[in-house]
């Protein structure tokens, strides 16, 4: 496996927020085409790009491409952390997090596989460092043996992994709706609330 180092950047900024029109010459355009960079901290759920820090689009970024396996390098409660980039439009992302690009397998199986008890156990061979600085190089993880499946098997992982996203986008969409028919029938009735989610 071919594993890619990305580089710091300083010039991160929060997500933009109304609040930062109060910020005089140090507020946020809202209207710029930001780029979000995912950090470890993001890895367990990549859906959210609210959460995303930003950066200006002439920055000097580490691109991230589709299939790109994301690895949490760094950090006691996130190293270890495994997540296909699979996003559309342009995403970069930080030091603490190493790239795996390589086209030897699914990049989804090699996800569950590097998950999976198997897969965590190699991981955790190769973490040093003290409690509070922790490491996992890409050198180490190029090293993680990976048992090679079929093609047709490998390609099962990625469905599995896109039919769970599916399900979790259309539980998002109707905790939003639940949560708007909640404000309806505190704000109006609950007939109106009951309308708002039979026709929505």
């Amino acid at each position: 496996m071919r594993t890619c180092v990305s580089r710091r950047y300083n010039l991160l900024l929060p997500p933009c927020h109304p609040a930062s029109e109060n910020l005089g010459s140090e507020k946020q355009d809202c209207n710029l085409k930001w780029i979000g960079y995912i950090r470890s901290g993001d890895l367990s759920d990549i859906s959210d790009d609210d959460k995303f820090l930003k950066a200006l689009p002439g920055e000097p970024i580490f691109d991230l491409v589709s299939g790109d396996v994301l690895v949490s390098s760094i950090g006691f409660g996130s190293i270890g952390k495994v997540q296909v980039f699979d996003k559309e439009g342009r995403y970069g992302t930080v030091g603490e997090v190493s790239v795996i690009r390589q086209n030897e397998f699914n990049s989804y199986y090699l996800m569950f596989f590097l998950r999976s008890q198997a897969g965590q156990i190699q991981i955790e061979k190769y973490i040093t460092g003290a409690t509070g600085q922790l490491h996992l190089y890409p050198r180490d993880i190029s090293k993680i043996f990976v048992p090679k499946l079929s093609i047709n098997q490998q390609n099962e992982f990625e469905k599995i992994a896109k039919s769970n996203l599916e399900a979790r986008q259309r539980s998002k969409e109707f905790l939003e709706k639940a949560k708007r028919a909640v404000e309806i029938a505190i704000e109006f009735s609950e007939e109106e609330a009951m309308k708002f989610l039979e026709g929505s």
